[in-house]
């Protein structure tokens, strides 16, 4: 009689293995019993210093910087088996292995799960099983987002062998709005992070994620300034030196090239619509390529300035690529990492992101009438 040790050791580990990761939607306490198990249980990052270094590395940094005050932030390593996970594990950052999770709970319960492999890439086996362990918890299918993100586009109808615009339709809207729509512009949109108040006036703000990521962009908007200054003081000498040899290849352009470039050559094959023997032309036409707004002015003093965008997908303050067939979970791809948010936190989360874009759009157009009203 053959031996089905082996096998039942294997299915053992993996369940082991799968058991150790959390569920979107699961109350804080659960997940923390579960993790925290002497059997494959997971070591969680407790110190400042770990928990600095785990959200500066996250790609979602800034989203933090905005989140209310009821959130709470936890940060595990595991081992890539069934083992005890230790503090030895994580001594060595530059050569860890294995897994690295931050757990964002909203009101104690899961609404955010951030899973990435370190030291050796993510195969397709761990993100299925990762992706199924989510899905089976509520009981639903994934389905693929048919959203394509595009930045801007240009319409043309094809009539009596010519290209003519497609002019946008203003609407019922006022006039500078209609221009807003009219005028070439990206569809990208930022907001200046914002730390909400309720989150400063906490009593333990000095102790959450939020104030270590403040703290950290301080000393980066610091340093930045210090160099400007530098350039400004090195500019200035430079303008007042005897213009000698030495010197003169030093001293800083007196002229500043404006780029007059308005368009863009194209080529395409236009195909005559809605006739029996269609004629193909082959056209070579310009493309407008001028746009506004989507980029971010650049900071000229020391106090912080943090940007961040906002996706072009709707409903969503992070984007997704796949949903749960009953709508009540999202999924994000990263290399090597995936993240698993609850989709009404999801949601929320961009409603404040909107509410920042729409106030923060009002002062710059009271900046811009002030920028222009001496014209």
């Amino acid at each position: 009689m053959k031996s089905h040790l082996p096998l039942l050791f294997c299915i053992s580990a993996s369940l082991i293995a799968n058991y150790s990761f959390a569920r979107v939607g699961e109350l804080r306490q659960d997940i923390e019993e579960r993790l925290h198990s002497k059997l494959g249980g997971a070591y969680q990052y407790v110190s400042k210093e770990d928990r600095i270094r785990e959200a500066m590395e996250l790609p979602y940094k800034n989203l933090i910087m905005i989140m209310p005050r009821n959130i709470w932030h936890s940060f595990y390593y595991k081992r890539p088996d069934s083992t005890t996970s230790s503090n030895s594990d994580t001594v060595q950052q530059y050569d860890i292995y294995g897994w690295e999770v931050h757990y964002i709970y909203r009101d104690d319960k899961s609404v955010w799960e951030f899973y990435r492999r370190q030291g050796d890439p993510m195969t397709m086996e761990e993100l299925v099983e990762l992706m199924t362990l989510m899905a089976n918890s509520r009981n639903a299918k994934w389905v693929e987002t048919s959203d394509v993100n595009v930045v801007n586009s240009w319409k043309y109808n094809y009539k009596d062998s010519a290209l003519q615009r497609v002019k946008k339709l203003d609407g019922k809207i006022s006039e500078r709005d209609a221009l807003m729509e009219m005028l070439p512009h990206l569809d990208n949109r930022f907001i200046y992070v914002e730390i909400p108040e309720e989150v400063r006036l906490a009593n333990n703000y000095g102790q959450t994620i939020t104030n270590y990521l403040e703290e950290d962009a301080q000393r980066i908007a610091y340093d930045e300034y210090r160099k400007y200054i530098a350039n400004q003081s090195a500019t200035s000498a430079a303008k007042t030196a005897r213009s000698n040899a030495k010197n003169a290849k030093q001293a800083p352009k007196r002229v500043n090239p404006f780029d007059g470039s308005t368009t863009r050559q194209m080529e395409s094959l236009i195909f005559a619509p809605q006739e029996k023997d269609a004629q193909v032309n082959f056209v070579r036409y310009q493309m407008p390529n001028v746009f506004f707004g989507g980029v971010v002015p650049k900071n000229r003093t020391k106090d912080v300035v943090l940007t961040m965008p906002i996706p072009i997908q709707k409903e969503t303050c992070i984007g997704f690529d796949y949903e749960l067939s009953d709508g009540s979970m999202r999924a994000k791809l990263y290399k090597n990492g995936v993240l698993f948010c609850d989709t009404q936190f999801d949601k929320f989360m961009r409603t404040e992101m909107e509410r920042l874009y729409k106030k923060q759009s009002e002062k710059r157009r009271r900046d811009a009438a002030d920028s222009v009203s001496k014209f």
